[in-house]
């Protein structure tokens, strides 16, 4: 990676690190699984703390510190409220965001992948209660596809 590099990531998991700074996971279209430290984001006023929590899509500006990237700047292009308000969802959209963490690579274009989980978040967001397990397993289909591990649901596997 060069001094600085813009990216666009979404926020797969956030952890706290040292005394006010937050550590992201975050997965991009450009380079993948990113692992990067949001300088002062567990602050109460920091400018960084909305913009690396989890389900924000942003425009990152991250440069390079100690093996670790460090955001310097991040500008929020969209966000998912509705998951945070009903359980069902913020647990359907944590459950595909595990399953995205183990699926993407480091320091690897992941375009399709990055679209695929905004595609399916913007999806569990609006969905009724009674239709979060469902949007949940279309999401799990989708990408086993990816992998090119999907089910055949075409015809029965016994009769044809």
């Amino acid at each position: 990676m060069s001094r600085t590099q813009l990216i666009t990531g979404i926020v797969l998991k956030a952890v706290p690190s040292g005394e006010s700074d937050r550590l992201v996971t975050l997965l991009s279209p450009e380079r993948g699984l990113v692992r990067a430290i949001a300088p002062g984001a567990r602050k109460a006023n920091a400018k960084l703390g909305g913009r690396t929590g989890l389900f924000v899509v942003s425009q990152l500006l991250l440069g390079q510190s100690k093996g670790l990237a460090r955001i310097q700047q991040a500008e929020t292009q969209q966000r998912f409220p509705g998951l945070q308000q009903q359980l069902l969802r913020l647990t359907a959209a944590q459950y595909l965001a595990e399953l995205v963490l183990q699926q993407a690579v480091a320091d690897l274009p992941q375009a399709d992948l990055f679209a695929l989980l905004c595609l399916h978040l913007e999806r569990l967001e609006h969905s009724a209660p009674e239709h979060t397990l469902a949007r949940l397993c279309q999401a799990l289909y989708h990408l086993l596809a990816l992998e090119g591990l999907a089910p055949q649901v075409q015809a029965c596997c016994l009769s044809g």
